[in-house]
């Protein structure tokens, strides 16, 4: 299955981020998502920020030498 993936395309962080926040949380614990990206892919933080209903905690890593790390913060 791997084999057969094709890295063509861009990053969808906005449609990630959003999935991420549609999914259950529970309210006696932590809840938290991680990103791994390279930092280029657009993403509107207004309604990231609307989204996230539950107060879940987004973290963010940027890798590689173009990350665009004012718009990850």
């Amino acid at each position: 299955y791997i084999r057969s993936l094709n890295a063509g395309g861009g990053t969808n962080l906005q449609g990630a981020a959003m999935s991420g926040l549609e999914q259950y949380s529970d309210p006696n614990s932590v809840n938290i998502i991680i990103f791994l990206t390279d930092g280029v892919a657009t993403l509107d933080q207004t309604l990231v920020h609307s989204a996230n209903t539950n107060n879940v905690r987004i973290n963010v890593f940027g890798i590689g030498s173009d990350v665009n790390s004012q718009q990850l913060s």
